[in-house]
């Protein structure tokens, strides 16, 4: 099942309220039953940024979401210049395998 990433933000911010270990299994077990991520609500800069930090902190903690090409594509065309190329690379990191 798919997570809009303007859904999931807004788990990070009700989960937000104490130490990264405190933090991450809350969120892990909100995202229960959700294998991917799409990106069909707007959102600005920095509410992507923090998604996609949060998207990598759980990779780095074992649980990862599929992000297609459409995504990928839409997520990193939302911004041109020095913004794109944060985004991009928030992206790859979220989206290389380990």
């Amino acid at each position: 099942m798919k997570l809009e990433l303007a859904d999931f933000l807004k788990m990070v911010c009700s989960a937000d309220y104490g130490p990264l270990d405190a933090i991450l299994p809350a969120l892990l077990k909100m995202t229960e039953g959700y294998d991917s991520i799409s990106y069909d609500k707007k959102m600005d800069y920095r509410e992507i940024c923090d998604a996609l930090k949060w998207l990598c902190e759980m990779k780095d903690y074992g649980r990862e979401f599929n992000v297609d090409r459409k995504t990928f594509t839409a997520i990193g065309k939302s911004f041109e210049g020095d913004r794109q190329q944060e985004i991009l690379r928030w992206l790859i990191k979220l989206t290389r395998k380990r």
